[in-house]
């Protein structure tokens, strides 16, 4: 019986030197350094008109697609993307360093680099033609990077950037990434510095901001400025309409940043007809500089329910909080709205 015992135990220590073998080995394939070196030394990416990522051959998850000045998500309802974080992404795709770690196809399944197992990253030109295809693994070790290889290449390379992360996949294997996140979810793209009126239109109550050019008094001591140099002087907004009751200046500054960083959870499907924006309850308008103006349309079908918003003539309707559309509208409709009958009545200044 003791003879036996000291067999059974015999067997399990080999199976267990067995796996860390196997373990070690798996590890050293991991870690073994090999200098880092630059992947795309002669890589121009400005020529990329278009970017496509999906997950192990299905249809791709994210389309991007470059026009005139900008980008767009044509799968996400044709969303204005975001131009700043394309470039950026370009630019570290352009600039990629790595380690080699492996140079054979029989390795690939290590990595999940194989082309049934990585996220492909297709990079087009002009007429749609590639101009470079990214396969990218699993992250590296301790989380740190991934490993990727470039599409009919056997080399395996481990980067510092973890573009699982930037296509919104955090450990979850074979996940498709989704196109939302290069969404730019901003709802009005012309900054507040750019607008010169506002016209905020509710049920009961109605205001009008316009932008002027804050008059700058004469220096004290007389001195003539540079001629040559020309001081823009600051802009201000006032309330022109109603003329009572006025909002405080903190408010009108609220509200109009509230509209300047209206921001969307997230786009809707605009073939649907029931956000009820045929008949929008509150309406902002905004005249910019340049002589142009934009409308936004607001409904809530439900009490306390998510707010749909869409820029008249534009394709895009937009899902806001509830309470993000109370921040916007809230001062306004407290502090501008007609008192009803039953109210006070008004002073005699203000009948006039």
């Amino acid at each position: 019986m003791r003879n036996k015992n000291l067999v059974l135990f015999a067997c399990v220590l080999i199976v267990l030197v067995a796996i860390y073998m196997v373990q070690k080995r798996s590890s050293r394939i991991s870690v073994v350094e090999t200098g880092i070196e630059r992947l795309l030394p002669d890589q121009d990416l400005d020529k990329v008109v278009e970017i496509r990522a999906r997950q192990d051959g299905r249809e791709p998850a994210v389309i991007l697609q470059k026009t005139e000045d900008s980008w767009i998500v044509p799968n996400y309802y044709d969303a204005r993307a975001d131009k700043h974080k394309i470039e950026s992404f370009l630019k570290d795709i352009e600039n990629l360093q790595g380690e080699k770690r492996a140079s054979s196809k029989e390795l690939f399944p290590t990595f999940a680099v194989g082309d049934d197992q990585a996220l492909r990253v297709d990079f087009l030109g002009k007429d749609r033609q590639p101009l470079l295809v990214l396969l990218v693994g699993k992250p590296g070790p301790m989380g740190r990077g991934c490993f990727v290889r470039f599409m009919d290449k056997t080399d395996v390379y481990l980067i510092d950037n973890n573009l699982l992360t930037t296509f919104g996949i955090f450990g979850e294997q074979n996940k498709n990434p989704h196109p939302r996140i290069w969404a730019d979810l901003k709802i009005l793209a012309p900054g507040k510095d750019t607008w010169s009126r506002v016209e905020l239109t509710l049920p009961q109550a109605a205001v009008i901001f316009a932008k002027e050019q804050k008059a700058v008094k004469d220096s004290a001591s007389g001195e003539s400025e540079d001629a040559s140099v020309e001081v823009k002087p600051p802009a201000i907004w006032l309330q022109k309409e109603p003329e009572t009751p006025k909002l405080e200046d903190v408010d009108i500054q609220s509200t109009l940043n509230a509209l300047d960083n209206l921001r969307a959870t997230q786009l809707m499907d605009p073939a649907k007809t029931d956000y009820g924006l045929e008949d929008p309850t509150h309406r902002a308008a905004v005249a910019l500089d340049d002589g142009t103006s934009l409308q936004l349309l607001f409904a809530q079908p439900e009490a306390e329910g998510p707010v749909y918003v869409k820029i008249k003539d534009h394709k895009q309707v937009y899902e806001i909080p509830d309470s993000v559309f109370k921040n916007l509208f809230d001062k306004v409709e407290n502090q501008v709205q007609p008192k009803k009958a039953s109210d006070d009545q008004p002073t005699e200044q203000q009948s006039k």
